[in-house]
């Protein structure tokens, strides 16, 4: 078992997550990745919010360990509201639309008990690729 500051941050035993994929993953998946010590994230992504609290109730039939739930903001950020009725122990999001805020969804997310994973895409440090130094 590797501990991390990850690992003690969410509550699992391994530092692995299972990419929430959209609507690629299933929530048996993320019951099997979450109670093997990893972190499961469902992709709610493209779904209805009945759909959203469906996914989560199957998953905690499967397991009692921490999993996430994943949205694609460009597509799917009117669904925050419900994911996080869901309560998932964990928000992963991606790709939020030009000019999004993640501030709101952010204090949102924290407000409901949630840890936030977010995969940035840009960065405003640096608009260019710093060339690699040769070896």
């Amino acid at each position: 078992m590797i501990q991390t500051r990850f690992t003690e941050v969410a509550g699992v035993r391994h530092p692995v997550v299972l990419g929430g994929m959209a609507g690629g993953t299933s929530p048996a998946q993320v019951a099997a990745v979450s109670s093997a010590g990893g972190l499961g994230v469902q992709g709610a992504s493209g779904q209805t919010p009945d759909h959203v609290h469906a996914l989560a109730a199957d998953i905690r039939a499967w397991t009692d360990a921490p999993f996430g739930m994943n949205l694609l903001l460009f597509r799917s950020g009117e669904l925050a509201d419900p994911v996080l009725e869901a309560r998932p122990a964990w928000l992963s999001t991606a790709w939020p639309a030009p000019g999004q805020r993640l501030g709101p969804i952010f204090e949102a997310a924290h407000a409901a008990g949630c840890l936030i994973m977010h995969m940035a895409s840009t960065s405003r440090r640096r608009s260019t690729p710093r060339p690699l130094a040769p070896m």
